[in-house]
């Protein structure tokens, strides 16, 4: 939709750099909304006494800082097993 006095190049400007605002911001959003989720299922099933292998993403240097986000809440649960894990994947991440 183009207004009176508006340039239809001066839109078509501003969409796209909305739509690469939109393609660079979004998968960084996904990618920590995935490491809780992940880290939230992963506990889960340590809360079930089934202790699955550590997921590989968790690990990773590109995911640390969401994986630490989604982790804080378990360094204090009151399982001593959830904590244990928590701490281990805590140590497994590089430094950030």
């Amino acid at each position: 939709m183009i207004y009176k006095g508006q340039n239809k190049y001066a839109v078509r400007y501003y969409m796209k750099i909305f739509f690469y605002i939109s393609i660079f911001i979004l998968p960084v959003f996904a990618q920590a909304q995935d490491a809780k989720e992940l880290v939230r299922c992963y506990f889960n099933d340590v809360r079930k006494d089934t202790y699955p292998a550590i997921p590989k993403p968790l690990s990773l240097p590109e995911n640390a800082k969401s994986t630490l986000t989604a982790l804080q809440p378990y360094w204090n649960d009151t399982l001593v097993d959830v904590r244990s894990k928590a701490y281990t994947i805590t140590h497994l991440l590089p430094q950030v």
